[in-house]
């Protein structure tokens, strides 16, 4: 603070410039941690969980569309929205931190490998931008939180399926489909509205129709993806038989 000439204070132009940063900082930080908290608690009610590994996790969406968009400087909020929604869970505090740690490395790698190999922009613009989301992002990014997740459960002694190989494979597969289905939306949610708004509110269904071709690529692209993942989560066994719906029933329980 600085007293002129006429007695009254004033802030530094230089002050307030390096608080507008701080301030976005820490707001970006704040709805990072409510939304990935909230992903988090929506993956724990998938059908087919109960509490257990999730074949849909929300949250490695937000986390990595958070990366994307506002740099690696976020991962405080993922890591600590990570530990807090396992840590309400019966699951032991080491297994928790273990998870928050796999989670947030994930999406730190996911948005590494997009940013460095890819030259990724988040305006999913370009079919090199919607492909290397699909590959890198949900494809190769997911394979960190699922080893370090069934690593931890394994080393703190939980039990939550019939075999590790399953357990992985279900671990995989929510956190890609989270990517695929929840990143997309988090990155063009702004442009999305918009567009809903102009073409809905006008009433202009021509307008609408025009427009598809370009912007139906991205779901043509995760599709397959989506389709190919329902078809892989793996049957339980338990008892006398297998589960013909090819649901996932854990033997204990975890989280993700």
């Amino acid at each position: 603070m600085v007293i002129d000439a006429s007695g009254s204070a004033r802030v530094p132009m230089d002050a307030s410039r390096h608080e507008l940063p701080r301030l976005q900082l820490r707001l970006r930080l704040l709805l990072v941690f409510a939304f990935y908290l909230a992903a988090g608690k929506l993956g724990l009610s998938v059908p087919y969980t109960s509490g257990n590994i999730s074949p849909l996790w929300p949250a490695s969406g937000v986390a990595l569309g958070s990366v994307l968009l506002w740099g690696f400087e976020v991962w405080p909020a993922i890591a600590l929205a990570a530990f807090l929604v396992n840590f309400f869970r019966p699951l032991p505090v080491m297994a928790g931190l273990g998870i928050a740690l796999g989670n947030t490395s994930s999406a730190l790698f996911g948005g590494y490998l997009l940013r460095r190999f890819a030259g990724f922009q988040p305006s999913l613009a370009r079919m090199r931008d919607v492909l290397s989301l699909v590959l890198l992002g949900a494809v190769v990014s997911p394979i960190v939180a699922a080893s370090i997740g069934v690593t931890t459960l394994f080393l703190t002694h939980v039990r939550a399926w019939s075999g590790p190989w399953s357990a992985w494979r279900v671990w995989w597969l929510g956190q890609a489909m989270g990517v695929l289905i929840v990143t997309p939306l988090y990155l063009i949610g702004r442009e999305l509205v918009s567009f809903v708004r102009g073409h809905f509110l006008l009433g202009s269904f021509r307008r609408t129709c025009g427009d598809w071709p370009t912007r139906r690529r991205l779901g043509f692209c995760c599709l397959p993806i989506c389709h190919l993942g329902c078809h892989s989560i793996p049957r339980s066994r338990y008892g006398d038989g297998w589960y013909s719906d090819g649901s996932v029933r854990s033997l204990g329980y975890s989280a993700q």
